[in-house]
């Protein structure tokens, strides 16, 4: 903890002595950060494709606002039409339900908490007349199933669109010393 905090506040000072050495610096106008390249959305679309295609949210998004738009709830507030299923629960518990898939096996904590901070997102929903209970329970619902079936299908998705023609083999290289000797550790699994 100690290295890492000494290497933001190193960093921090090298990037203050540069912001004062104004003259060593090439000064651009706003305009030229503008420009619109189409080559600079690629990297960004394919991590959002990815991301969309790998997790649960788009399983969520889509019953979420299938049900929204056939339902029609009005809010309890009078505000919209909307309420129905509550969109901020079921995203909640999405993210909820994979932090217990990803580490119940490290410390159940970290699942807990996420169920935690999810129910005081359907609460506070209650709470500000956003939506009815039965809003924030089927949405705590489609939260949870969604990233369930994201897992059961993902080692499909792995399979047959992401699939890889590397041989899967691990290689892992380490120095040690052991007080008395120096050397290199090297394992490779074919």
């Amino acid at each position: 903890m100690k290295k890492t905090a000494f290497i933001f506040i190193f960093f921090a000072n090298v990037i203050n002595a540069q912001k004062n050495d104004i003259d060593s610096l090439k000064i651009q106008t706003p305009n030229q950060y503008l420009k619109f390249n189409y080559k600079q959305l690629v990297i960004p679309t394919v991590l959002i494709g990815y991301g969309v295609l790998g997790t649960s949210y788009l399983l969520m998004s889509a019953s979420v606002l299938s049900l929204k738009s056939i339902t029609k709830v009005e809010r309890p507030d009078g505000s919209a039409f909307n309420s129905f299923p509550s969109g901020h629960t079921a995203t909640a518990f999405a993210g909820a339900e994979f932090l217990w898939q990803e580490y119940k096996d490290i410390s159940i904590w970290y699942g807990i908490s996420g169920y935690i901070i999810a129910t005081g997102t359907g609460a506070f929903r209650i709470y500000n007349d956003k939506h009815w209970l039965t809003d924030v329970v089927t949405g705590a619902g489609i939260g949870i199933l969604s990233t369930k079936i994201a897992y059961w299908i993902n080692p499909w998705i792995q399979e047959k669109i992401f699939k890889s023609k590397e041989k899967k083999t691990t290689s892992i290289m380490a120095p040690f010393y052991n007080g008395k000797q120096l050397g290199i550790g090297f394992i490779k699994t074919f």
